[in-house]
């Protein structure tokens, strides 16, 4: 499995690209020169491209001002959330979802920093 992954990946790259999809569920249904097919892999984000979001979401510099208001935050979040959507969302969204969350994380901070009556909860 592990010999075959450079093919995996390229016809897995060109359904992303060129929306190909006939070769790489052909490649997975007949499975590798070996007789084996990737029956449990799931292309998710990885733990580097993870760790990027975390660290340009903790850079918004919208996020550390309290005088900012949420259109503002939106303004500058809203491009980047897109682009990792479209980037790491198309085969297991779910995995993604549970990365984004660390904005919710980050956007609650904020409004607990705003406003005062949040600040119990």
């Amino acid at each position: 499995m592990i010999k075959n992954k450079s093919d995996y990946y390229r016809l897995l790259q060109e359904v992303r690209i060129k929306n190909n999809w006939e070769e790489w569920v052909l490649y997975v249904l007949k499975g590798n020169k070996h007789g084996v097919g990737f029956t449990s892999f799931l292309p998710a984000i990885s733990k580097k491209s993870a760790k990027s979001i975390r660290i340009k979401v903790r850079e918004v510099n919208q996020l550390q001002v309290t005088n900012n208001i949420l259109k503002d935050i939106a303004k500058e979040l809203n491009p980047k959330i897109r682009g990792w959507i479209s980037s790491y969302a198309k085969f297991y969204s779910s995995e993604l979802k549970k990365h984004l969350q660390y904005i919710n994380i980050r956007l609650a901070c904020w409004a607990k920093r705003k406003f005062k009556r949040l600040r119990e909860s």
